[in-house]
């Protein structure tokens, strides 16, 4: 990072100009099994209320998609991996991927 040494304003921007609330990072994580149990069945409220239609395909996909996708992340890509966690075959994971369309 540049230094300012001089007196008066810098046209130089540095990382302790910066407000430390920018610096602080907030995560949302579930602090039991049960938590998200509570926000897929409040999502389904709602679909259901607002007239929602193949509400349990669109949530299994959405299940399946997160859940491939983050296996995936977790073994670097690795198919053989993430379908071994997922508790699938290779050929398994590869079809269900190739089926939601899913471009991995």
């Amino acid at each position: 990072m540049p230094l300012d040494c001089g007196d008066g304003p810098s046209r130089v921007l540095r990382v302790y100009d910066l407000p430390p609330e920018l610096f602080q990072v907030k995560h949302h994580l579930v602090q039991d099994d049960e938590g998200w149990l509570d926000g897929l069945r409040q999502w389904a409220e709602i679909r259901l209320k607002t007239g929602g239609a193949n509400v349990a395909t669109e949530a299994i996909e959405s299940a399946e998609r997160i859940l491939i996708t983050t296996a995936l992340h977790f073994t670097g890509g690795k198919r053989f991996e993430a379908a071994k966690l997922l508790g699938c075959g290779r050929n398994t994971l590869t079809r269900k991927i190739r089926e939601l369309n899913m471009n991995l």
